[in-house]
């Protein structure tokens, strides 16, 4: 029997690393057998999604480990670490547990991982291979590195020993990480409006005697934080509609479909709220995609643009060069106006 042929026999759920198709089965195949194939597997995987959950990957650390990780300055440990605890990233309307079952996405997955490509590189098709294949495939929400956040945390708070920071929209984890490591003395208050993101936050933040998390959308206030207390506001919000993490209240793309409306409703009142609670000499540092949008209504909320960079693009084993897709982020840095 052919391998492609035992695929009828197969029944989810599946273990995390059964094999569905080997690397060794695809290399024997043709290029035909390989494109038969896709189909088949993409309709197995999906009904695991439908019977089970996503599978989370494996702890790969303590948080403790994770956390004298980054002071090391070694942050994919951090990352991977996250990853395995906030169930609410693989769910998000992006993530590859929605994703995967929309028609379609798996068909645009599977082929590289059974060999459909220049090289005609194979990889073992499991549940936690294709796990990573909708991390390196892009088929996943944006992820803010707590590496990325802890060098950011160091570089505008310094040699402050307990600063108090807020983060508009808490998202996965990254910056609440970063923040802990970087100041473990210091207090992190946060927003997060999405059900799930917020449960995996106030979980992540229980261990941690100096965090705080408010299911509440940033355009709402945050609740707790007294005028001119901040030294320092670092988000990475919502790029309007360019990602939907879920349908429910709160989200931007949501509630204010219409840019004008977004820019309204959610852009100038988070503005407000981060000038009310930052000190005289706190600064606001986001990391956006519609830099002009930003700095306009920054500025009218009483903000001075000290400094804006367009980040180096992503790069991947997809795309070598650089994002395909023309989108581009910055680091904008604010101060109150005098």
């Amino acid at each position: 029997m052919k391998p492609q042929d035992r695929l009828s026999d197969l029944a989810p759920p599946f273990a995390e690393q059964e094999i569905l198709l080997s690397r060794e089965d695809l290399l024997g195949m043709t290029k035909s057998e390989k494109e038969d194939a896709v189909p088949v597997l993409a309709s197995l995987l999906r009904a695991h999604i439908e019977e089970a959950e996503w599978p989370l990957p494996p702890l790969p650390c303590s948080l403790r480990e994770a956390v004298d990780s980054l002071k090391r300055g070694e942050v994919r440990k951090a990352s991977l670490y996250l990853k395995a605890v906030f169930p609410s990233y693989w769910a998000a309307a992006d993530g590859p547990s929605s994703s995967f079952l929309r028609e379609g996405i798996l068909e645009k997955v599977l082929p590289y991982r059974v060999g459909l490509n220049s090289a005609e590189e194979c990889f073992d098709i499991t549940l936690g291979e294709m796990r990573r294949a909708a991390e390196v495939q892009r088929k996943t929400v944006s992820f803010f590195s707590p590496g990325k956040a802890f060098r950011l945390y160091r570089k505008y708070l310094g040699a402050k020993t307990e600063p108090l920071v807020w983060d508009p929209s808490g998202g996965f984890g990254g910056r609440l990480l970063g923040f802990v490591s970087a100041y473990p003395k210091g207090w992190y208050f946060c927003n997060e409006p999405a059900k799930m993101t917020y449960m995996d936050l106030t979980r992540l933040g229980s261990y941690f005697s100096r965090c705080s998390v408010e299911r509440l959308g940033s355009e709402k206030g945050n609740a707790g934080l007294e005028p001119g207390s901040c030294d320092l506001v670092l988000t990475c919000p919502p790029y309007h509609d360019k990602e939907k993490y879920f349908d429910e209240p709160g989200q931007c793309w949501r509630d204010y479909p219409q840019i004008e409306k977004w820019r309204e409703s959610y852009v100038a009142p988070t503005l407000s709220h981060a000038h009310r609670c930052l000190k005289s000499a706190g600064l606001l540092v986001l990391v956006i995609d519609n830099i002009d949008l930003w700095h306009r209504a920054a500025r009218d909320q009483g903000f001075v643009l000290l400094d804006s960079a367009p980040l180096a693009p992503k790069r991947d084993h997809f795309l070598r060069a650089s994002d395909s897709s023309g989108a581009k982020e910055y680091l904008a840095v604010w101060r109150k106006r005098a």
